[in-house]
């Protein structure tokens, strides 16, 4: 990309665009003021006038601003289909949460300035400010049902968090301080509010997805990694746009002037088991693309990752089991490229075989319900012939049940999903997936 002239503002914008979802990215050098939000697009209703539309959405005064902001319309007769700009500074705008659906620390979790631990129900507001402090993680959900997810080290700050009764969802605007975040939002309708992740040099504004964002504070370089969709790039003193595909990432460095744009590494996979028939140990082989630099690693004891561990980075996504049973030792492998962009995660389940010798090797599989309400649990298997199976459909476990331990599942791949209570008659959903394998008995 062409490097702009001196004291020029730079404003790379991304566009994906899929037959789902469209997801608009701006990134902006600092110290420059992210730029003004678009104005909401009001379809005017059977019944509508501007005094009707000002008495029930808008603030005091907004008349004068509204009507400059619509030339040419006609203050006293608006007509049933027309449209409508209306500048979000002119909207009344009401208190929206998000609550903490999990929450894993041997420490207190805290907002900022605040000595009360945040817990499973406690609710966030705009302007909270939240660090996820080594060997912890945090997710919150919005009122949408969007999650945030803060492993740890993140930092973030609540910069907006509202709703209007023009909007059908919650005005997110979220500012990464430090580490990173992953975030699923659904499917953005006509109507839904923006939902927004800046960084000191990014913003990324979405509109249906599943992405991540990265910030280091010491280095002041962001990262922006997208999954899917097709991407165009451009900075505004570049000459030609730059076409992006999915499983395609870019690097922000401190001047906010955005790198080339890169292939993200592909999600690791299993290879091989080799036993070591003295010892007793298994030595489990992964494989990941050519542009895999380095890779990290997390253990779980549980196959919701609730016990998760800090990332470990390793040059080769090798792993020696010195100490493995019957029950599945879970390991989280992710990717990342020289220039530190991070691609989707693997999730493997591995175990001793414990079926005696059968033709079908076969683990058991933890899930660990510690701190969750009345939860619903299902399970379901990709078989080779393509049909799903289902292991567990909607189960719901006795109350004093803290561990779930699923036996003799069957090698091959498993897709997960736990809905439990918050309290206030709000749920949340986990779900995930994982590759189970199994190696010889020694």
């Amino acid at each position: 990309m062409a490097v702009p002239t001196e004291n020029f503002l730079v404003l790379l914008r991304i566009f994906v665009s899929t037959g789902i979802f469209a997801w608009s990215t701006f990134i902006v050098a600092q110290p420059t003021a992210h730029s003004e939000p678009k104005p909401l697009v009001y379809k005017v209703q059977q019944g509508d006038t501007l005094q009707l539309i000002l008495d029930r959405h808008l603030i005091q005064d907004a008349l004068p601003e509204l009507i400059a902001a619509n030339v040419g319309i006609n203050k006293n007769e608006i007509l049933a289909g027309q449209t409508i700009f209306i500048p979000r500074s002119l909207i009344r705008y009401h208190r929206s949460r998000a609550v903490v659906v999990y929450a894993k620390c041997a420490e207190p979790i805290l907002r900022a300035n605040e000595a009360v631990a945040l817990k499973l129900g406690s609710t966030i507001d705009q302007g909270d400010v939240i660090t996820v402090p080594p060997q912890c993680a945090l997710s919150l959900q919005f009122e949408d049902r969007s999650i945030l997810r803060m492993p740890s080290g993140g930092s973030i700050k609540i910069g907006m968090l509202r709703k209007s009764t023009l909007e059908k969802s919650p005005e997110v605007q979220l500012n990464l301080l430090d580490g990173r975040v992953e975030v699923k939002v659904p499917k953005r309708q006509s109507g839904d509010a923006p939902f927004g992740v800046n960084t000191p040099t990014s913003v990324a504004g979405v509109r249906g997805t599943e992405f991540r964002v990265g910030f280091d504070r010491s280095s002041g370089a962001g990262k922006v990694e997208v999954s899917s969709g097709l991407v165009g790039t451009r900075g505004v003193a570049d000459i030609e746009e730059a076409g992006v595909s999915a499983q395609k990432g870019v690097v922000i460095p401190k001047d906010g002037l955005a790198d080339k744009v890169e292939d993200l590494p592909t999600p690791v996979k299993f290879l091989s088991v080799q036993a070591q028939q003295v010892l007793g140990w298994h030595l489990f082989v992964f494989q990941g693309s050519s542009n895999s630099h380095r890779y990290y690693l997390r253990e779980s004891q549980a196959a919701n990752l609730v016990s998760e561990e800090d990332s470990v980075q390793r040059k080769e996504p090798l792993f020696l089991a010195t100490q493995l049973g019957s029950t599945a030792k879970m390991l989280t492998w992710s990717a990342q490229t020289a220039s530190g962009l991070m691609g989707d995660e693997s999730v493997f389940g591995i175990c001793v075989d414990q079926s005696g010798g059968a033709d079908i090797k076969r683990c058991s599989v933890l899930f660990d319900l510690t701190g969750l309400r009345e939860p619903v649990i299902t399970l379901v298997e990709a078989a080779p012939n393509g049909q799903a199976v289902e292991i567990l459909k909607a189960y719901k476990p006795s109350r004093e049940l803290k561990v779930l331990l699923v036996k003799g599942l069957p090698v091959g791949n498993y897709r997960w999903e736990i809905k439990s209570s918050v309290g206030n008659n709000l749920s949340t959903r986990q779900d995930g997936r994982f590759e189970l394998i199994a190696a010889t008995q020694n």
